[in-house]
């Protein structure tokens, strides 16, 4: 074969963890079926290479059921990758036109999905990997995501955790963006509690506008942020306007080591409607059934994150994580006992009482392309019920 006749080649470097970063390439080689080879660097994957090649061959398979395979190498030695190290980078393929704006944004689900299943194998494979937390009194750290909450969080929420009766903690703040007034009240709380740590994004994420799709993932960049900070052998989410019950930490960690399960969680006494309380918190683990602050999970689990797309799902952040962390293989236990006090959401909706209706396609679409997930539009995906 003479070099004017030999296929094009390219190499990509993926972070594999996040399919953004490799499967809109992978549409495209996959949708061309040119001759173009397509080389792919597994050799920092953090998991074995068996498990890249089963998320690309279920990932090709979505994509693009009739396409073949060749063309497309996993590389995972080091020595072998060199010879092809000045490879240029594949390019990233255009937003496909569509004008049908419902048909476009089921594409952009069909991807999501896609890539949903890909991270799934990762996250499973790593909870099976991870060393079980060891230690009678262990590390327990409280995350707390905030935003225009300062007042709740510190004459409320802050005090719920420092005053209980578990004192091996750490208490992550962050704010979603620069709060000059959170940054003080919380470092002045620091200054008296060292186990008080306050952390702050630079500037404030793009999230979707419709108040329903904000409110199901709104703080989820501060939320992850808390994890990526976490030391603890065990983490607890905490709402900046809820509380923890005196014994929330002794109960869940009791739980936890009477049932062997890396995901527990408890009821919560709950504001349903301005004035109105109520008990949640059932078993089995099911969407509506529990609350963001009942919970609590051991560190097989912290490599997992939340989705700032689950609202494509039509799925609130927390049960959307809390959903894949069981899928990952992990036992969720349940102790029908109070530890939390949640109060009714006043900050990213209007009312508790009237829940904003669902945006319409061209609205959800404007939604995406404004946020981080507007990649999931530049995969070209041929799934049967997406063909005209």
């Amino acid at each position: 074969m003479t070099p004017a006749s030999a296929p094009t080649a390219s190499l990509l470097r993926p972070a594999w963890d996040r399919p953004a970063t490799w499967l809109p390439q992978l549409g495209r080689h996959l949708a061309a079926g040119d001759g173009h080879v397509l080389h792919l660097d597994a050799t920092e994957a953090g998991v074995p290479p068996s498990v890249v090649q089963a998320m690309l061959v279920e990932a090709c398979g979505a994509l693009a059921p009739d396409a073949s395979l060749h063309g497309i190498l996993i590389h995972d030695d080091p020595a072998e990758l060199a010879a092809y190290a000045d490879l240029p980078a594949p390019e990233l393929p255009d937003e496909l036109d569509d004008p049908d704006a419902a048909r476009t944004l089921e594409r952009a689900v069909a991807v999501k999905r896609i890539a949903d299943a890909a991270r799934a194998r990762i996250d499973r494979w790593r909870f099976e990997h991870a060393a079980a937390p060891i230690g009678d009194r262990p590390l327990v750290s409280v995350r707390i995501p905030t935003w225009r909450g300062r007042e709740t969080l510190v004459s409320r929420t802050l005090p719920s955790v420092l005053n209980g009766d578990y004192e091996n903690i750490e208490v992550i703040v962050c704010s979603d963006g620069p709060e000059p007034d959170t940054r003080e009240a919380v470092e002045a709380v620091a200054r008296r509690d060292p186990r008080v740590r306050y952390l702050e994004l630079p500037e404030r994420p793009r999230y979707p506008a419709a108040k329903i799709n904000l409110h199901r993932i709104g703080g989820t960049a501060a939320a992850n942020a808390t994890i990526e900070a976490a030391r603890g052998a065990f983490q607890c989410p905490l709402d900046h306007d809820d509380a923890f019950t005196y014994d929330h930490i002794v109960t869940l960690l009791r739980t936890a080591a009477a049932s062997g399960a890396d995901f527990v969680y408890g009821q919560s006494v709950c504001e349903m409607e301005r004035g109105i309380w109520g008990v949640n918190g059932v078993a089995p683990l099911r969407h509506g059934g529990l609350s963001h602050g009942a919970v609590m999970w051991s560190s097989r689990l912290a490599h997992m994150r939340y989705d700032a797309d689950a609202w494509l799902l039509r799925e609130p952040g927390d049960w959307n994580m809390f959903r894949r962390m069981v899928e990952a293989g992990s036992k969720a236990s349940f102790i029908p006992t109070a530890v939390l006090v949640h109060f009714a959401e006043r900050t990213a909706i209007d009312s508790v009482d009237v829940v904003p209706p669902e945006p319409g396609s061209e609205e959800a679409l404007a939604d995406l392309r404004a946020t981080d997930g507007a990649w999931l539009l530049h995969v070209p995906v041929a799934s049967p019920e997406l063909r005209p």
